[in-house]
């Protein structure tokens, strides 16, 4: 029984949790916003613009969970990495541009920037890969130590899941937000009326909702790293110790 319950376990944490939901459905996000932009016309002789489509909803299945997957594990690579900005100096403009007859005058620009490192998500709560790799193995070296064993390596597993899920949809939230961008701007030159309330609130919204996923990714790194600490300090002992036995008072030596 306990095996059917760990399977099934591992099959809600390791395939739907870590894998469709936190790779690929935020693989497929900018796939999609990118599809609003180049989109694909349906042709004469089929109902779909798309040429998977003739194929078994299956191999359809089959074909865009590797893709998610791939592009899912892809965005987690360009959040986790850092990115280093030097100090920068710009004096630029005014520029004038013309766009279908349409000009567009952009005012001077000066000012400067200092030199900043950038990581947009925390994957490695431990700074590097080698260091966060052998925290893991003295976690699960001490967590095996403990009284309630499931409970700690559970715990660990749902942050991880939960830490790569909130970092990967705020890097896909990322890319749909510019790649929408893109779409509004161009739309912009051939319908004015684009530029209403909704369309900025929805932008606000997506940034809101972007910044959230950021942050929300940075706090539950901490938690995880806190609980992988807070197990290796101890070595594996429980937490709570087992309440010693009451010693019994010394008996009365007998009156003579």
């Amino acid at each position: 029984m306990d095996e059917i319950s760990r399977f099934f376990r591992g099959l809600y944490d390791q395939f739907l949790l870590r894998d469709v939901v936190a790779k690929v459905i935020p693989g497929l996000l900018p796939l999609f916003a990118l599809s609003l932009l180049f989109p694909v016309r349906a042709s004469s002789g089929s109902s779909s613009g798309y040429p998977l489509a003739i194929g078994s909803p299956l191999i359809i299945a089959i074909v865009l969970f590797g893709l998610g997957l791939m592009l899912g594990m892809l965005l987690q690579f360009i959040g986790n990495r850092t990115y280093t900005f030097g100090k920068r100096n710009v004096d630029w403009g005014p520029k004038t541009f013309t766009v279908r007859s349409k000009s567009f005058t952009l005012p001077h620009i000066k000012f400067s920037l200092p030199a900043v490192d950038w990581t947009p998500i925390v994957i490695h709560v431990w700074g590097s890969e080698e260091e966060s790799i052998k925290k893991e193995l003295d976690f699960r070296h001490y967590a095996n130590l403990t009284e309630n064993r499931d409970y700690v390596l559970n715990k660990r597993e749902r942050l991880v899941v939960f830490k790569e899920m909130a970092g990967n949809y705020a890097v896909a939230f990322s890319l749909a937000f510019v790649i929408s961008l893109v779409i509004w701007i161009i739309n912009l030159f051939d319908d004015s009326d684009l530029f209403n309330i909704q369309i900025i609130l929805f932008f606000v919204i997506l940034w809101v909702v972007l910044m959230v996923l950021s942050r929300q990714n940075k706090a539950l790194a901490e938690q995880q790293r806190l609980w992988e600490k807070a197990i290796i300090d101890v070595k594996g002992k429980p937490s709570v110790a087992k309440a010693a036995p009451a010693s019994r008072p010394a008996a009365r030596k007998p009156k003579s």
